[in-house]
């Protein structure tokens, strides 16, 4: 075989890749199943299941449907997405401090792999720099106090944490995380990642 059609072959592979993890991904954020996206693109469930595997040739019209019934076009398909747990670094060391922080504001350091996309987890000392006023976002978030308090705001709801004490809301409530008195230290997760 030749080395042109070593790489050509190589590219295939790439791409089916990213195919499969496109479809996939998609097809799971909609909360859907195979059945019924193959149903909306007049595919069968094999195929469909096979072209997230990356173990299907699809023609560019079976491409077209697939979109289609995923609520996309066939160039979002085909743009890489971010990288799967597996594909991770799974250990980050000595947590990345993220932005920068005026006296006594705190300090917020990065716990998750750079690429994380299902999920972040930050650690602050102090107050949390992207919290210092009422935010809202996709997906959902978990605070826990660590050391200290802090006053959280959800909603039109304010609370008072502990160290021990936790809350889990969706994200999409405008929040706010402040410590109260001296503060302390608060591990916050939360996803998707923005």
């Amino acid at each position: 075989m030749s080395r042109s059609m070593d790489v050509d072959e190589q590219s295939v592979n790439r791409l089916a890749l990213v195919l499969a993890d496109g479809v996939r991904g998609l097809r799971k954020s909609r909360g859907e199943t195979l059945d019924e996206v193959a149903k909306r693109a007049g595919l069968s469930r094999a195929f469909v299941g096979q072209i997230e595997t990356a173990g299907a040739n699809p023609t560019l019209a079976s491409l077209v449907s697939l979109a289609a019934a995923l609520g996309t076009d066939l160039f979002s398909l085909l743009q890489p997405g971010p990288k799967a747990v597996d594909q991770l670094e799974p250990v980050v060391r000595r947590a990345r401090p993220v932005g920068h922080w005026p006296a006594r504001s705190g300090r917020t350091y990065e716990l998750s792999a750079p690429e994380a996309s299902t999920f972040a987890a930050q650690l602050t000392d102090g107050a949390p720099i992207d919290h210092d006023q009422l935010v809202a976002h996709d997906g959902e978030e978990f605070c826990m106090v660590l050391d200290g308090a802090y006053d959280v705001y959800i909603g039109h709801e304010e609370f008072t944490l502990s160290a021990g004490d936790s809350a889990h809301y969706a994200a999409s409530q405008p929040h706010r995380i402040a410590p109260a008195g001296d503060g302390g230290r608060i591990l916050v997760i939360f996803g998707p990642v923005p």
